[in-house]
Order: structure tokens, then sequence, then C-alpha cells
């Protein structure tokens, strides 16, 4: 899974974001992601040294996660997790628009 946004980076336009890591503190119930752009999925599939460079999203209130209506695409916990993080980021103001890629 990812997210597709339309992103202008060096006068190109990408729109592939794809969590590559992420890690939740407990204590103050934050996540931070780290999501890299590339320029679209098949540019990640050739290569995951495609990457055009990366963002990091701190996640406030990380337990008010909600798991996701549809199961059908999830395979295990952390694609379960990735995907309920997705729809948080999906929250923020800078990525509206955002839409799930499978």
């Amino acid at each position: 899974m990812a997210l597709q946004l339309e992103t202008k980076y060096k006068g190109v336009t990408a729109n592939y974001w794809r969590i590559n890591d992420f890690n939740h503190n407990d204590i103050t119930d934050k996540a931070i992601v780290s999501l890299w752009l590339y320029l679209n999925e098949a540019s990640k599939d050739e290569s995951l040294e495609n990457t055009l460079t990366r963002r990091v999203v701190t996640i406030d209130d990380i337990s008010s996660i909600l798991i996701p209506d549809d199961l059908s695409a999830i395979k295990n916990a952390r694609d379960l997790l990735k995907t309920m993080i997705y729809d948080k980021i999906k929250t923020l103001p800078e990525w509206a628009g955002a839409i799930d890629c499978w």
C-alpha cells in the first residue's frame, strides 16, 4: 500500500508516497513516520534506489486510530498497522486529496 498525491519536487511531478519506516512512542502517544517519494509506482518497483526525497510526519494521538472497515487487502498485522497509519496521514491538511494505492 502507498498514497498517491501529486507532488512537485525539483521540477518533476511525482505521485507515489510509501511508508519506509515508523516508530511509535507509547509515552507520548506519537508516531514518527518516514515516507519516501517516488516518481510513480513503476519507478518504485524498478528499484528502491529511485527515491526522490523523504518526508517525516509526526502523528499525534496515535491510539485514536481506527481499524479500517475493509480488511480484504490486509495480509498481516504490519499491513494492518500501516493501513491505519496511512488513513491517519490522509487526515492531515498537507495530505488532503491523497488516495490509497494498493
